[in-house]
């Protein structure tokens, strides 16, 4: 049977501080529009947003997924608030930096 891993990543408000960066202004995302994170679907994975809210659902089991924003970010102070709303205890979600989408390279 096959786990629904709903590793939901249910962002009640991403929000990614840019705080000391030489006056850049904060980048705070607050899921009002679906902007460029992913929200596709297929056998595997599943992104939406909606009511201001990322959903990001896993169905397959042992499968490493994320998304971005579609930004380059300097150095700062990141900050998220993520929930899991179903699947197994023993999955992980979290934030990824300096992600290197065409090697598959991240630091988490």
């Amino acid at each position: 049977m096959r786990n629904l891993v709903r590793g939901t990543i249910g962002v009640v408000g991403l929000i990614l501080l840019l705080a000391a960066c030489g006056g850049q202004s904060a980048y705070v995302e607050t899921f009002d529009e679906v902007g460029n994170w992913r929200t596709d679907s297929d056998t595997e994975v599943a992104g939406v947003v909606e009511n201001g809210v990322y959903d990001f659902t896993i169905f397959a089991d042992e499968l490493t997924s994320w998304t971005t924003a579609g930004e380059n970010f300097k150095d700062g102070l990141y900050e998220v608030e993520a929930t899991q709303v179903d699947g197994p205890d023993n999955n992980a979600f979290g934030m990824l930096f300096r992600v290197d989408d065409q090697n598959d390279n991240f630091y988490a």
